[in-house]
């Protein structure tokens, strides 16, 4: 091996590839294990230890991480299991209401209770006279939601903090403070929108399977309980 000083290119990055391609080096090489230092936190004066008790505690170290990452995905887990849990009961609990109206006040009722929603509103676009009167359900308005993606074309919720104006033209009749909202579409059917005064409610990075599944309910669940005689001209 040649010596480092001999060569001005050889620096520690390539000293460290060079070893990391050659693993066994210092089996053939056992009389430098003597002269190197390795990193002790708790390194006796002399600042000396040994490479199996380096590794021993590198590998202690790695393995505490791993168990951290475990505990964290076990209980990401156990919170996705519930939450699938809660979307199952609450799915049976709307399928068997017989109007409309009682689909609505259901779902805002679960939305609130069972998830912890503070403000929600159902923007449609053909929705049921059956639905006039009935709090925060609104005709859809191509003006106030002209931001929004096409309705055909947006396929998958958005969740996080918008703008005022945004949350404005999404809860009309809100009068909380909201700080995160999701934005649930619903395929020929109209706009979810979920508000929180939590900002960390609703994140961008967040998963949106759950919404997705609860937008498949709503749509199916209107399209079945709609009546001839309800549908607008």
């Amino acid at each position: 091996m040649t010596k480092p000083d001999s060569n001005p290119e050889l620096d520690s990055e390539t000293v460290s590839k060079w070893l990391e391609s050659h693993p066994d080096f210092f089996l053939n090489h056992a009389e430098l294990m003597s002269a190197l230092v390795w990193p002790d936190e708790t390194a006796t004066p002399a600042g000396a230890t040994s490479m199996m008790e380096f590794q021993s505690r590198r590998l202690k170290s790695e393995l505490s991480k791993l168990r951290e990452q475990l505990q964290t995905l076990t209980l990401v887990a156990k919170d996705n299991e519930g939450l699938m849990l809660r979307l199952h009961l609450m799915t049976l609990s709307l399928m068997v209401q017989p109007a409309p109206q009682d689909f609505v006040l259901a779902l805002f009722s679960t939305l609130r209770e069972q998830f912890g929603a503070d403000v929600i509103a159902l923007h449609l676009l053909n929705p049921a006279d059956s639905l006039d009167e009935l709090e925060s359900v609104f005709l859809w308005s191509a003006q106030d939601l002209s931001w929004t993606s096409p309705i055909d074309g947006l396929q998958t919720p958005q969740c996080g903090r918008f703008t005022q104006q945004k949350l404005n033209s999404l809860f009309p009749e809100a009068t909380l403070k909201i700080q995160s909202a999701a934005m649930v579409p619903m395929a020929g059917i109209g706009l979810l929108a979920i508000g929180s005064t939590d900002q960390a409610k609703f994140q961008p990075q967040m998963g949106t399977l759950f919404l997705e599944l609860l937008a498949t309910t709503i749509v199916h669940c209107l399209s079945a309980n709609q009546s001839p005689t309800d549908e607008r001209n």
